[in-house]
C-alpha cells in the first residue's frame, strides 16, 4: 500500500511501498527524503486494537437518555 511522504518544503506525495525504509529525491526540491518503514501487521496489530462501537440509531434505544425526555419517578 502506497503511504504519504511529506518533505520539508512542503510538498507531498505517495511512495510505493518498494521505497519504505530508502532515501528519495523529492519531486520539487530534490532535497533527500527518508520513505518512513511500515509496521508489521502483527506490530501494528499488537499496538493499536481496533475495538467495535455499539451503533445506535432513532428507532432503536440508547444507552443514554436526553436531556428532558426521562421523567422522574413518582
Amino acid at each position: 500500500m502506497n503511504q504519504l511522504v511529506v518533505c520539508s518544503c512542503g510538498q507531498q506525495f505517495m511512495a510505493a511501498p518498494h521505497l519504505a525504509g530508502r532515501q528519495v529525491a523529492c519531486s520539487m526540491c530534490g532535497r533527500p527524503i527518508i520513505v518512513p518503514s511500515l509496521p508489521s501487521v502483527g506490530e501494528h496489530a499488537a499496538a493499536s486494537p481496533i475495538m467495535a462501537q455499539p451503533v445506535y440509531n432513532h428507532a432503536s434505544q440508547s444507552p443514554f437518555e436526553f436531556a428532558g425526555t426521562a421523567q422522574p419517578q413518582p
